[in-house]
């Protein structure tokens, strides 16, 4: 006999953001609360958005697992895996399940050039590890192929001291494997989300660069919580719904830089999955509630 328990909670900022379980973002009940189309501008809920950017993953990904071509594929690879991961997306799911398991081997042999890639690579194969290693092993312990690890441990090491302070601190904001260490270079997580805390937005985002940013502060509002992150959500999450084109991806120059931009905008769209302990380290006690209501199925 099946035995289905449903358990409603209403998650509080006391200390951290905790995602429900591995499911896809629509699933969760998250922005269910405040999907109306006068919050969205186009009257589009955000899992639309979503949805259509990773069904076009799919549908332009290489035979080799990558995304991308003519030379820049190490990027938009990295970032689309990271966005699927972080939407609850696994190698076992029914629709993206090939997308993300067809990724990782294409990173595992890649050599990232720049220290952007290596961040990017580092992450998704972090990422990677989480989902399928140690979802449900808060010790860390279950055993990870030491090819994963190592590779992620050369992608961090050779991450030069140039390295442009956003990518570091997408670094540092991460999950990695425990072997590996934070590298934080001193800074704190907290220390580090708060010098996004006062950026504003300024139109849409144009350039990569500008996506990371909107990423990271929409990463720092959400930690702060209360009316700091309610604020910012009116804004930045219509606001990327009006940019999306109508194929899935968001414009980016160059355009080479679109497959990458729209990954990080659905990594920005499932800020409520991406920033939780399965993916970053504990931040700071902050006050206020969140609305958000996480409704879990359990099916035995």
């Amino acid at each position: 006999m099946k035995r289905i328990v449903i358990t409603l909670a209403l998650s509080a900022f006391t200390g951290y953001a905790c995602a429900q379980n591995n499911a896809p973002v629509i699933k969760k009940g998250l922005y269910v609360n405040r999907s109306s189309a006068s919050h969205y501008g186009e009257g589009i809920p955000v899992h639309v958005v979503i949805t259509s950017a990773s069904q076009k993953f799919v549908e332009i990904q290489n035979a080799d697992g990558s995304w991308g071509a003519n030379g820049n594929r190490q990027l938009p690879s990295a970032f689309c895996l990271i966005s699927l991961l972080r939407q609850g997306e696994s190698r076992e799911s029914e629709k993206f399940g090939r997308a993300t398991a067809t990724s990782p081997p294409f990173l595992m042999d890649s050599h990232p050039g720049t220290d952007p890639e290596r961040v990017a690579t580092a992450i998704a194969l972090s990422d990677y590890i989480t989902v399928h290693y140690r979802w449900d092993a808060p010790d860390e312990k279950t055993e990870v192929p030491a090819a994963q690890i190592q590779k992620i441990r050369d992608c961090v090491k050779a991450i030069s001291p140039q390295c442009d302070e956003m990518w570091r601190d997408l670094l540092s904001l991460s999950r990695l494997p425990a072997e590996i260490g934070r590298g934080r270079d001193g800074s704190t997580i907290r220390g580090t989300l708060d010098k996004y805390l006062d950026r504003e937005l300024e139109g849409s985002p144009s350039t990569l660069d500008a996506y990371l940013l909107l990423h990271l502060c929409s990463s720092a509002r959400f930690h702060r919580g209360g009316k700091n992150w309610s604020d910012w959500n009116r804004q930045f999450s219509p606001m990327l719904v009006r940019t999306q084109e109508a194929g899935g991806l968001f414009p980016c120059k160059p355009p080479e830089d679109r497959i990458a931009a729209t990954g990080l905008s659905v990594m920005s769209l499932t800020i409520y999955n991406s920033i939780s302990p399965n993916f970053s380290a504990k931040a700071w006690p902050v006050t206020g509630k969140s609305e958000d209501v996480g409704i879990k199925v359990d099916v035995k």
